[in-house]
């Protein structure tokens, strides 16, 4: 799991490139790592509750809720990334 934030910085600095609409491509790219994310943990443990699920692999923190995280590593959002602006002289 720890090579996947790695990968995301990478897709997320290539995405932040201005010309592009940054702040809606992050959201749309946090929405669909969420839904994969969540549709993984109830494939994965297809036996159990989704209560369950919740409970053992999304935490809290401050305002932000839906925080998907294992042992070893914590996903980054797409979002928290800063979107840099250029100016042209």
């Amino acid at each position: 799991m720890p090579v996947i934030p790695s990968t995301l910085r990478l897709v997320t600095a290539y995405v932040a490139i201005p010309h592009i609409a940054a702040k809606d491509a992050f959201r749309k790219l946090d929405s669909y790592l969420w839904e994969t994310t969540w549709r993984w943990g109830k494939r994965r443990h297809s036996n159990k509750g989704h209560k369950w699920v919740v409970d053992k692999y999304w935490t809290s923190e401050g305002t932000r809720n839906w925080i998907f995280e294992t042992k070893e590593s914590r996903l980054l959002k797409f979002s928290d990334t800063k979107i840099r602006r250029h100016s042209y002289a």
